[in-house]
């Protein structure tokens, strides 16, 4: 249903549902918004759980939550993602910057121009402190 909205869900064997956002502080936002605003509980996922820019959405289904509350949801998510102004279009890859798609990012060593020209770029920050 998520994937199917649009959202960047990530594959998974397991019954939990990450969908990447890519930024710490959009992951806490729409986690707070989601449950102060409209009742549903995902939990953001952040460093250092999970590596810089790879912050996600933790959504855990239940056998308990019908069509409606999922459908609800997916609505609910909608209008909080438009508004901390985050694109659906983030990159799977581990290896993409979520900021600029590239995969360059990542390699700073080889590559002394940043290309994404994104200040504190995640990927750059990895790259750098490696």
């Amino acid at each position: 249903m998520a994937e199917s909205a649009s959202f960047p869900v990530e594959e998974t064997p397991s019954h939990i549902i990450p969908i990447k956002i890519g930024d710490p502080l959009k992951s806490s936002q729409i986690s707070n918004v989601l449950i102060e605003q409209f009742g549903h509980y995902l939990q953001s996922i952040n460093y250092p759980t999970v590596a810089r820019g790879q912050e996600k959405l933790r959504l855990a289904p239940t056998p308990f939550h019908t069509f409606e509350m999922m459908n609800a949801l997916v609505t609910d998510l909608k209008k909080v993602w438009e508004m901390v102004d985050l694109s659906t279009n983030v990159p799977l890859s581990p290896n993409a910057c979520m900021f600029c798609n590239s995969e360059s990012c990542w390699h700073q060593d080889t590559s002394p121009d940043l290309e994404c020209g994104i200040p504190n770029c995640p990927r750059l920050e990895i790259s750098l402190a490696a």
